[in-house]
């Protein structure tokens, strides 16, 4: 009895479970409502939340998912102008580069589609774990901001949030409404007179452009210039004297000044006496008395006296031998404290002349001669007189001719007329000749005829040799043209015409130049009207000449009419079948202007029959024991 009742409350407990598992499954697939909400990274925003942007820049747009209701993945789509906007590294079936946020991971299905001139990139975003709640940073996805960006919007939409791909979550709320705009914030930059601030030893440079806009101080830096750094140089040190105090080495820069490292004075030494022995005096310099002055300077402390030089004192004189029949002997002595000696001459003491007798020398035509003397063989003086002979002068050859130079019809001719000695071949005399010039070798220079457009010229004459102008030509004048009809040309209504002109037949001058006729008038015909679509543009009606075809009243572009909108109902999902978005299309042309998009089907739990199954094994466990039992019993 007692195995029957515990029999009896486990099975009615395990039924309990089983409706609990039932409810809790039907309750996961309730829909939970969570939040999306999209920041743009590293962005200012004014006081209407539009966010300033720069065109050309890359906007980072975080997503961020909140009230998490434990999904494995949330689909997120953004809708915007291709024209300003481009995903970076997405193209029409590509990948666009997100950025992991800090708890969630991607999938590759990363869609980018074109709905009515505007594109749609949808991100699939996962989480490690089916059943994670957290909530945070999903990812981030890079948009390049056009360079003519003005204005621009960014709408997003969450799709669904699933885990086990079934979804757990349909509904959700934008925190900024699904909609972000942006603003560009456009400065008109002086490019062409860029500022230079150089860079200083501790201080960056740089080179910016300023904003010309009255009262904006915006710079844009286009170039940094680093800092130089101290360059450092010694300041050597000074050594103390004995007299004078010194320094120790520093440090300082040699391009701004600063004294990196101090100098630090150091005291003077004081003098370091010694004793200076005296000097004797010598026959020509002084002598000094003894003193003390400093071994480290040089700065005397007892002052050295000057003692009077001696003078030389010259001993004995001794001759020289050195008499010549021009000159006394000399004779010398020494100083008798020193290497100095003195020389003086001793008078009575010169020698009498070698004579020796000259050679006769015979006179030439221009050079004297002389007779025969006495000279001193030792000094060249002449002792004995010599007697002077006369030249004897030239005697004149024949007259010969030099330098002969043949007269022309041009230039005179010339020659020299020269006489040379006899005797000594030497030049007497020189006479130069002039020769008169030769007569021209007449040639004749025929003439040329004149014609309708050039002069002619009549026979001439010049030297055959020097080609000098003997008879000079003289200018025929022009002859007359020979005059033929240039035909008329009949006017278009496109080309002008001309009138009958005249003209040379020989040479083809124009005498009589034709006169310009204007264009015929256009034949005009109409171009029909075109009516415009929803879509194309139309004309009005135009005019052209149906002769050459030129347009004279051109037609004007009518703008398209534009599609009138109707709504294409939206389609609940159900377990069985997805479901459709609500839409738009055109009730003239039909063309869909807002395509309908998927919602998933609903979910069909199974936790339920699993709980069932377990249920109705324990069960029949249990009855199999039960009856083991009383079977034993019994």
């Amino acid at each position: 009895m007692q195995l029957k009742r515990i029999f009896v409350s486990l099975l009615v407990a395990i039924m309990m479970l089983s409706m609990a598992v039932i409810a809790a499954s039907a309750a996961d697939t309730a829909s939970t409502t969570f939040d999306v909400a999209v920041e743009v990274a590293d962005s200012t925003a004014n006081a209407d939340g539009v966010v300033l942007v720069t065109p050309g820049d890359t906007l980072e747009i975080k997503v961020v998912i909140k009230n998490n209701p434990g999904a494995a993945f949330a689909q997120i789509s953004f809708v915007y102008d291709a024209e300003v906007l481009t995903p970076v590294d997405a193209d029409e079936n590509g990948k666009a580069d997100v950025t992991q946020g800090d708890t969630y991971t991607y999938t590759d299905n990363v869609k980018n589609n074109v709905v009515n001139g505007n594109n749609v990139l949808t991100v699939i975003s996962e989480n490690a774990g089916s059943d994670i709640t957290t909530t945070g940073e999903a990812f981030t996805i890079k948009f390049v901001v056009a360079e003519d960006a003005e204005d621009v919007s960014l709408n997003f939409y969450a799709v669904a949030m699933k885990k086990n791909f079934s979804t757990v979550a349909t509904n959700y709320s934008n925190t900024n409404n699904g909609l972000v705009e942006f603003k560009a914030a456009k400065h008109n930059y002086d490019y062409a007179n860029p500022i230079t601030e150089e860079a200083d030893c501790l201080n960056d440079g740089r080179i910016y452009v300023k904003c010309t806009d009255e009262g904006c101080e915006e710079i844009e830096v286009l170039e940094v210039l680093p800092a130089l750094g101290h360059d450092l140089v010694v300041i050597e040190a000074t050594a103390p004297t004995c007299t004078e105090t010194g320094l120790t080495a520093g440090e300082k820069c040699e391009v701004c000044g600063e004294i990196t490292v101090a100098q630090e004075e150091v005291p003077a030494t004081g003098h370091t006496p010694e004793f200076v022995a005296a000097t004797a005096p010598t026959c020509t310099e002084a002598g000094l008395t003894a003193g003390m002055k400093c071994t480290v300077c040089g700065e005397f402390t007892v002052e050295q006296k000057e003692i009077a030089a001696l003078g030389h004192t010259f001993g004995e004189y001794t001759s020289n031998d050195d008499a010549t029949c021009t000159a006394n002997a000399t004779e010398t002595a020494k100083c008798v404290r020193c290497d100095v000696t003195d020389t003086r001459t001793v008078a009575g003491t010169m020698k009498d002349h070698n004579v020796k007798d000259s050679e006769a020398t015979e006179p030439t035509c221009t050079t004297p001669g002389f007779t025969s003397g006495g000279v001193c063989a030792d000094c060249g003086a002449v002792v004995t007189a010599v007697d002077y002979i006369a030249p004897l002068g030239h005697t004149a050859g024949e007259v010969v001719v030099e330098n002969k130079v043949d007269a022309t019809c041009t230039d005179k001719g010339s020659y020299d007329n020269v006489v040379y000695c006899t005797v000594c071949k030497e030049e007497i005399s020189r006479e130069t000749v002039i020769v008169d010039k030769l007569a021209h070798t007449e040639k004749v220079v025929a003439g040329t005829a004149a014609t309708c457009t050039a002069a002619g010229l009549t026979d001439g004459k010049i030297c055959e040799v020097c080609e000098t102008i003997l008879v000079a030509q003289e200018i025929i004048p022009v002859a007359a043209h020979t005059e033929e009809t240039i035909a008329a040309v009949a006017p278009t209504c496109t080309t002008a015409g001309s009138t009958e002109g005249k003209k040379c037949s020989v040479c083809g001058v124009v005498t009589v130049a034709p006169a310009t006729v204007d264009p015929a008038a256009h034949t005009e015909e109409t171009i029909a009207a075109v009516a415009p679509t929803c879509t194309t543009a139309g004309s009005t009606e135009g005019k052209k000449c149906s002769v050459c075809g030129v347009v004279t009243v051109a037609p004007k572009v009518v703008d398209p009419t534009g599609h009138t909108e109707e709504v294409i109902p939206a389609v609940e999902a159900t377990k069985k079948a997805d479901g459709l978005t609500e839409g738009k299309k055109c009730t003239t042309c039909g063309e869909i202007t807002d395509a309908q998009g998927v919602i998933p089907m609903l979910p069909t739990s199974l936790a339920w029959l699993w709980v069932l199954i377990a249920a109705v094994v324990v069960i029949g466990a249990l009855v199999v024991v039960y009856f083991v039992v009383l079977r034993k019993k019994k």
